[in-house]
Formats: C-alpha cells, structure tokens, sequence
C-alpha cells in the first residue's frame, strides 16, 4: 500500500522539495519526528522539555482540543494506508483532523489534500463518524499557530484516489464518471 505523501508526491507536488539538499531534508525530517514524539508524550500527559511542544499544549488549551488518538491509521484497504497525526472529539460522532507541521513555510494547499484524503478515509472507515474541521499545527521555534483549512471535496479527492491507483495522471477533467461511463458505452457496444 502507498502512504498519502507519496500520493501526493506522485501527483501533485512533484517537485516540491527538488532544489532542497538531502542533508537538509534529512535534518528537518528528524527535527519533525522528534516534536511529533514530544507532542504525544505530551498528549499522554507527560512533561515534554521541546518549546514546540509546550506550545502545541497552549494551541489545545486554547482551541479546548479534547485528544482522541495520535498516528491513528486510515486505509481504502487495496492501494492507500497513512497515519493521522491527530484527531479530536468534538463530540460523541463528530471529529476534527490535525497534522503537525514543522516547516520553515507552511504549505496550506499541500496539508489541504493530505487532511481532506485523511477526511474522506476517516470517514469511510468509521460509518457514521463526520470529520467537521481539519487543520494544521504549524509549530517552528516560537511560531504555533492552529490554521484551520479548507476541506477539498469528496469528489475531487475520489478521483485523486482513482487515477493514482489507476496509474493515471490526475486532473480536475479525468474524472472517474466520466470513465465509468466510457466502460459502460464500451460494454454495451461489444
């Protein structure tokens, strides 16, 4: 199965870190790990040292984020399995999706996508749950900030999920509609 970075990657955001040195990406890579663990240790009610995660616990106060579960895994079950970050009750159906960020920018319409496939699997995954706002943590240094996105349509998100699994380049006008429909002409021409 492919994780929903890599789909993006793929599909969208090619080149999204092209003319970054591998030693500086290796570097931020191990820098987000260590606040991603140190804000579930503090989600397990732990004493955290990381300034990060002193001011992730001040955005949960703040927004009063009642923690459900970190790293908590969705699938389509055939091509897609990612972790979610964070999710939160809201209350006894109803949830919210958080990805922490730790980059030097953050990259709205890139957490956009991975929150609103996250969203949509989520949702699929427990029948009945509703996800009713995702956002980013966006922690750096002395930034943290709790930037609530926009949800990207099911529809959009479905064919995202179709034409990768497919080995298709995605569109906003390859629409799995449409090539449903094209399979049915065909079979009921032959």
């Amino acid at each position: 199965m492919s994780g929903i970075t890599s789909l993006l990657d793929r599909q969208l955001f090619k080149d999204k870190y092209q003319n970054v040195p591998d030693d500086v990406l290796q570097k931020a890579a191990e820098r987000g790990t260590m606040i991603h663990q140190q804000c579930e240790l503090a989600d397990d009610g732990f004493p955290v040292s990381s300034s990060e995660a002193k001011n992730y616990l001040s955005i949960k106060a703040k927004y009063q984020l009642v923690h459900e579960e970190s790293e908590y895994l969705v699938s389509d079950n055939e091509y897609y399995a990612s972790c979610i970050d964070k999710v939160y009750r809201y209350n006894h159906d109803t949830f919210y999706l958080g990805d922490i960020k730790t980059t030097y920018k953050l990259d709205k319409e890139y957490v956009s996508w991975q929150l609103s496939i996250y969203a949509y699997l989520f949702e699929k995954q427990n029948k009945g749950a509703k996800v009713a706002s995702i956002f980013a943590i966006w922690l750096r240094g002395d930034i943290h900030q709790l930037v609530e996105l926009e949800r990207i349509d099911n529809d959009k998100v479905e064919n995202l999920l179709y034409c990768d699994s497919h080995g298709l380049d995605y569109s906003a006008d390859n629409l799995p509609v449409v090539t449903s429909e094209a399979e049915r002409m065909i079979v009921d021409i032959e």
